[in-house]
């Protein structure tokens, strides 16, 4: 979460909420305007970008849906920018990074998206366990299988330490919670 929750203006918040409200609804162009209202009276709070680049990019996923392939590199594009200015502002943002490597994602940028989904777990290993990050998890799995990204087997051991040296590639569990156990099983999973 980010560290400046909480310390918006009145007008700008009720903005945001609006638009994520439309983006609920998934009236996108809405959702984007709404957005970029509270942008322009609090240009400093990553919150704002964080939810219009969410805006831009589900609004690209439906020009996917339309096959419009221009209009959705752009509205990742544009994403992109957003979430790149939410970071900007505060380098702590954990859900900025792991929403930048779904936009990463769907430009093609499989490095730059393990470098964020990377950044966001140090930041917040819960995300680890969220339902659509183990998707998007599932979606490289492929990929690093064929080796497109070369370097995953580093980025993957900075967060499961029992695995870095194993001859298995599920390793053992030195977890000592419930939440450290599901942490390690999602990795263990991703891992192998």
């Amino acid at each position: 979460k980010s560290k400046l929750a909480g310390t918006y203006s009145e007008k700008g918040l009720e903005d945001n909420y609006i638009g994520f409200v439309y983006y609920l609804k998934e009236d996108f162009p809405k959702a984007i305007f709404y957005n970029e209202q509270a942008i322009k009276l609090e240009p400093h709070h990553p919150v704002y970008y964080n939810d219009l680049g969410m805006a831009y990019y589900s609004s690209g996923n439906n020009h996917l849906a339309k096959e419009e392939f221009n209009k959705a590199k752009e509205c990742y594009n544009l994403a992109l920018k957003a979430l790149n200015k939410a970071i900007d502002l505060d380098k702590d943002y954990a859900d900025a990074y792991v929403n930048r490597a779904f936009v990463k994602f769907k430009l093609h940028d499989y490095k730059g998206t393990l470098e964020d989904l990377r950044q966001s777990f140090n930041l917040d290993p819960l995300l680890l366990m969220d339902e659509v990050v183990q998707d998007l998890l599932e979606k490289l799995e492929p990929l690093l299988k064929k080796e497109i990204i070369t370097d995953a087997r580093p980025i993957i051991e900075n967060y499961a330490p029992s695995l870095k040296n194993s001859s298995s590639p599920v390793g053992q569990s030195i977890s000592s919670s419930p939440i450290e156990d599901r942490l390690t099983e999602a990795l263990q999973r991703f891992y192998s």
